[in-house]
């Protein structure tokens, strides 16, 4: 897999690109990310979580979060809890001791 271009919605032409206009940045970003979960322990945190603290739009935070977990960095916990907007959310949690 080339992690060098962020995951894309196959067949979507505006969605590749804005991938590859995130080529310089995600990588940045990825780590703050992993960075923010890692720091939670087993509390982990949900996407919603992660917006909200660091001050990051959603369809930033979640292709990091993808990114993250097709790496092995993220897992899902088994857990919800609730988003801001009141609706369950999947908590994520760090499986490695740094990141890449």
């Amino acid at each position: 897999m080339d992690y060098r271009i962020p995951p894309f919605v196959r067949d979507s032409e505006t969605s590749r690109e804005a991938a590859v206009s995130m080529i310089e940045k995600a990588p940045s970003i990825r780590r703050k990310v992993w960075q923010f979960i890692h720091a939670r322990g087993g509390h982990g945190a949900t996407a919603d979580e992660v917006q909200a603290s660091m001050k990051i739009m959603g369809r930033t935070v979640t292709p990091r979060i993808i990114e993250l977990r097709m790496r092995g960095r993220l897992k899902l916990s088994g857990g919800t809890r609730k988003t801001r907007s009141g609706r369950n959310a999947q908590v994520y949690i760090s499986t490695a001791l740094d990141e890449e």
